[in-house]
């Protein structure tokens, strides 16, 4: 986690769903081999109305050019932050259920999103994550996701899925299979005849499998994979 801290009494300015993207402050600090600069896309976790401070959960991939520039930082040091990238216009109350198909650090659009529905007693839109990791290490957020649906758990309500298991774990295994899929959302009737939303966000194997590779950032494109298998409608996800 990165805590940066904004000017006292202003917010970050970005809307529910949305991105931001962060490159080097200093000139010529982290470039590609062209010299121009390296620019990554990050979802903040802190809620978009928080006073003085923004908050990014990114996992460290070793290797990763701002990676290793953002986990070399110390106190006090700064990052160029431009934004809002708007991923999804949330309004409450447009669907009656929503789902999220989730893999690593692509959980963090769905937080944002959830912690508004949590934070809007008007909001009634009932909420089912599938988060997909490899080991239980992996799982990011892992406390507040599942103290979210104990304190609202006819609203709320979370599955994690692992491909490497410990011994006794009792969640699903594998692949996010259509299985997987129909079953977690059977509670909240997050089927292709309600009126409801997936999201699918991850690494590019992972969105390929469930919903087919994405057209743009607002066209879904031809829907393939899990989501199709289950016969949800393009303009569903």
């Amino acid at each position: 986690r990165f805590v940066f801290d904004l000017p006292e009494g202003t917010s970050s300015g970005l809307t529910v769903a949305s991105a931001l993207v962060c490159k080097a402050s200093k000139e010529g600090e982290c470039v590609n081999d062209k010299g121009k600069p390296v620019i990554r896309p990050y979802t903040p976790v802190t809620a978009p109305d928080v006073e003085g401070k923004l908050e990014l959960l990114i996992k460290h991939y070793k290797g990763g050019a701002f990676t290793e520039h953002i986990f070399g930082l110390k106190a006090g040091d700064s990052v160029a932050m431009k934004g809002p990238i708007p991923k999804h216009p949330w309004k409450a109350n447009e669907f009656e259920s929503v789902g999220f198909i989730v893999g690593g650090s692509g959980v963090t659009p769905a937080w944002q999103i959830l912690q508004a529905i949590d934070a809007n007693p008007q909001d009634k839109t009932k909420a089912t994550l599938i988060f997909a990791n490899v080991t239980e290490e992996d799982i990011l957020l892992r406390k507040e996701f599942e103290d979210l649906a104990a304190r609202k758990p006819e609203q709320f309500q979370v599955h994690f899925v692992l491909d490497k298991p410990p011994s006794g774990w009792k969640g699903p295994t594998g692949y996010v299979n259509s299985e997987v899929v129909k079953e977690a959302f059977k509670k909240f009737n997050t089927t292709p005849e309600s009126n409801v939303k997936i999201f699918v966000c991850g690494p590019p194997g992972q969105v390929k499998a469930i919903c087919g590779p994405k057209k743009s950032m607002k066209d879904q494109g031809e829907l393939t994979g899990t989501l199709a298998e289950l016969q949800y409608k393009k303009e569903q996800v």
